[in-house]
């Protein structure tokens, strides 16, 4: 099963498909189009922007940009100027004004991102707790052969209850919305 995910990026292995659904069909041209309104750019710094937003979660590739940028200056929505040998694209009234039709659109997928792509203190709080994970790893890692049944047996029980306080928070997490969103449509 996880060696189908990684043949799509083995540095994220089995991992990679949820990497894949960032974007429903679309909604990109928003998004990039929302980058530039907030400041003219190049297209690199519309793909870096993105790798940023998303803690290096999602990365463009220049093949899904510049085609959505051509698309965005046919339609009006984007002007270009050549400023050092690099293409500015900035935002035009009319795209402007595309943004503003699409508002409930725009606020969705921002939502939807929002809800992907971790605040900076969730992040760090995530990657802090994955190097921890790593680091139990490390320490495992070839001293299975130096422990004894009684050690094992201390240290599968010490993971075995980590795991299953973990479930308890992560099902409290999921008990806590259900309820709130329960009592809201109630009320």
């Amino acid at each position: 099963m996880f060696n189908s995910f990684s043949s799509i990026h083995p540095r994220w292995g089995p991992f990679a498909e949820v990497r894949r659904r960032n974007f429903e069909k679309g909604a990109l041209k928003f998004v990039i189009l929302h980058l530039v309104e907030e400041k003219p750019a190049h297209g690199y710094e519309i793909i870096h922007a993105l790798e940023e937003r998303s803690h290096g979660i999602y990365s463009p590739s220049p093949g899904s940009v510049y085609p959505i940028l051509q698309l965005l200056a046919d339609l009006g929505y984007l002007t270009t100027d050549e400023i050092e040998s690099k293409k500015i694209y900035t935002i035009t009234d009319t795209g402007k004004q595309y943004l503003k039709n699409n508002k409930e659109s725009l606020d969705r997928i921002n939502s939807f991102l929002e809800q992907r792509w971790p605040s900076d203190i969730k992040f760090n709080q995530w990657q802090q707790t994955f190097q921890e994970m790593r680091r139990l790893g490390q320490r495992l890692q070839g001293r299975f052969h130096k422990l004894d049944a009684e050690q094992l047996s201390a240290i599968w029980e010490i993971v075995n209850k980590s795991v299953h306080d973990i479930d308890i928070v992560i099902e409290r997490s999921k008990k806590s919305k259900f309820n709130y969103w329960h009592n809201k449509r109630g009320k």
